[in-house]
């Protein structure tokens, strides 16, 4: 859910300004609205971009591997560890690029072997040059080397030769003329291993400042807070020529008292208002442990808006369940349970949500791989009852083919119960934050594409359990059709030309077509479903048929099984966690009437 908020509106002298935030930060509730001005820019920019340099610094250290952290020394500066770093970083840059400069240089060289340049020289003291040359096979025969002393030295899809000549000779060749670099590869090698020497000492001189990430860190945390603090200091507006400031501020209503009591100890004019239609009101969300999981789902599209009820209750099943479809495997579920039980138990505490989220996300798929298609590792239980888990696990596989209910219609069932959610759920939205008038055309929408599923599964599909709805459903459709007339026709109500009559003619296409569109949509999950275990089944076929290789078949079948279904399961857990998004933020979204854009409740503290 959405919390509730308060705004806050402030006066204070000026000059308590900076040791007022100092207390604000100590209590932590207040997110200052931040105002762009001509004071901003400079200061800020530049805390950016330092924060920006030392998180790079602190990703790049943190991300190499720490097989022995050495005490950390007292006293090191984190601006010290930063200038050491792209320092080393510097140097090894350039002599990487030094390497790639020689190991051109090699590539050239090595057609032609590995000579002494000192000869060369010496030749050409004594006054013989020596000219290198590479030509194709076919046009190699027909140069002319009448008074030209040659010698062939290598030849493939080239033919290479080198042309001696006195000191100021004119002999014109038609043939590519080579520049080859006066070393010899062995020399050219030897720098290369040196350099390499000078890359390795450069790395472990890196690797030394790993410890010191924790230095780093907390240098970030507090420019973190510098750049929270500047924020807020240049949101002050000055008033009675600069003597008194104002400030405007968010916190949750069920803080309100918390502040006023500190507030009251203070030489600060203040007042605690309800947020007006026009306020861009800041987002803090609360749900339950089960659904804060979720909430990374609905970040990575937008935050709702103040005005509107937060889908995260209404995402989290539905999207728990989409995987489990997609993905739809027994088998690729427990190691997905076993790899979260791991990560739980090993990684920081600050990943854990991420783990349990997997921990959710892998049982789901358990019990829709189990209820839904019965694969494990993409073998079909119903296949193989021999097996005496398989015979006990089909006992709870409820959606099969040759039913009316079969993996094929739940998804589509899963898409029509989603819409239905997305709709009820904005009627609520426009009740709660609109009127009764403002619901209807949602209202409208949901009778009649209800009741139009209602009359396509009884009469066209001969679908019995929903047949005795029909008597419900043509005057539903009846309902639906004359609520819609009067919202668009006669109330004028979301009008999409200036023609009433043209808009209430595209609010119904638009419903419909829209209707039909967003349920086929929920066919991926089926689909993905399928094309898992297809492909599972797929790599157990070939895997058994490597098992007859004469001595090494077992070998071959094992190795052949871990890698195809480790593939597998990294392309299907993919798309499995894509798909569910799309369907989220487009089909479920679109019959919702998301409309986000909420900014993030971010207070002040230290």
């Amino acid at each position: 859910m959405v919390v509730q908020m308060k705004k806050l509106h402030l006066l204070l002298p000026a000059a308590d300004r900076e040791t007022f935030l100092e207390d604000l930060a100590r209590v932590g509730i207040v997110h200052v609205e931040e105002r762009v001005n001509e004071n901003r820019s400079d200061n800020l920019e530049q805390i950016g971009a330092k924060i920006k340099q030392y998180r790079s610094v602190h990703h790049a250290l943190e991300g190499m591997v720490k097989k022995s952290l050495a005490p950390v020394p007292s006293g090191k500066e984190a601006s010290d560890i930063i200038k050491q770093f792209e320092t080393l970083e510097q140097k090894r840059d350039e002599i990487q690029q030094k390497i790639s400069a020689l190991q051109k240089d090699i590539a050239v060289l090595t057609p032609w072997g590995d000579f002494n340049p000192t000869l060369i020289e010496k030749l050409r003291s004594a006054g013989i040059t020596l000219r290198f040359f590479e030509t194709g096979l076919k046009k190699f025969p027909q140069l002319d080397f009448t008074d030209i002393t040659y010698e062939k030295v290598h030849s493939g899809n080239k033919i290479r030769f080198i042309v001696f000549e006195r000191e100021n000779a004119t002999s014109v060749i038609d043939a590519d003329e080579i520049s080859l670099p006066m070393q010899s590869l062995k020399a050219l090698i030897n720098e290369i291993t040196e350099l390499e020497k000078s890359i390795n000492a450069i790395s472990a001189e890196i690797n030394a400042l790993v410890p010191f990430c924790g230095i780093l860190s907390a240098a970030i945390d507090k420019m973190e807070l510098d750049e929270r603090f500047e924020r807020a200091r240049t949101s002050f507006e000055s008033a009675a020529g600069g003597k008194i400031v104002f400030l405007t501020g968010w916190l949750p209503a069920s803080r309100e008292g918390q502040l006023r009591s500190f507030l009251n100890k203070k030489t600060v004019w203040f007042e605690i208002l309800a947020p007006s239609e026009q306020d861009a009101v800041p987002i803090l969300l609360k749900n339950n442990a089960f659904f804060q999981k979720f909430e990374t789902v609905i970040r990575l599209f937008q935050l709702p808006n103040y005005r509107e009820l937060d889908p995260t209750a209404f995402v989290a099943p539905f999207y728990a369940i989409f995987f489990g479809t997609c993905l739809g495997d027994a088998g690729y579920a427990l190691i997905i349970i076993i790899a979260s039980l791991i990560a739980f138990l090993k990684l920081p505490k600050t990943v854990r949500p991420l783990t349990v989220f997997g921990l959710i996300l892998g049982f789901s798929t358990l019990i829709m791989g189990i209820v839904n298609s019965g694969t494990v590792f993409g073998i079909t239980i119903l296949e193989k009852q021999n097996i005496p888990l398989f015979a006990y696990l089909s006992r709870f596989i409820v959606i099969k083919n040759g039913q009316s209910i079969d993996p094929f219609n739940f998804a589509l069932l899963l898409g029509v119960i989603q819409i239905n959610v997305g709709i009820v759920t904005n009627i609520a939205n426009r009740l709660l934050f609109g009127s009764f008038k403002h619901s209807l055309p949602a209202v409208a929408k949901l009778l009649i594409i209800d009741s139009l599923i209602i009359l396509f599964l009884a009469l066209y599909q001969n679908f019995a359990p929903v047949k005795p709805l029909v008597q419900f459903a043509i005057p539903a459709l009846i309902i639906g059709t004359v609520v819609m007339v009067y919202a668009v026709l006669i109330a004028g109500m979301e009008q999409l030309m200036d023609n009433r009559m043209v808009s209430l003619v595209l609010k119904l296409y638009f419903t419909l077509s829209g209707a039909v569109g967003d349920i086929l949509s929920y066919i991926r999950l089926f689909a993905l479903g399928l094309s898992s275990g297809i492909l599972g089944y797929v790599i157990n076929d070939i895997g058994f048929q490597m098992a007859g290789i004469k001595y090494v078949g077992w070998i071959a079948c094992i190795l052949f099984l871990v890698i195809g279904h480790v593939g597998n399961l990294l392309l299907s857990g993919l798309g499995s966690f894509v798909h569910p998004l799309r369907l989220t933020f487009v089909e479920f979204y679109g019959n919702l009437e998301f409309k986000g854009g909420g900014k993030e409740y971010s207070p002040l503290k230290n």
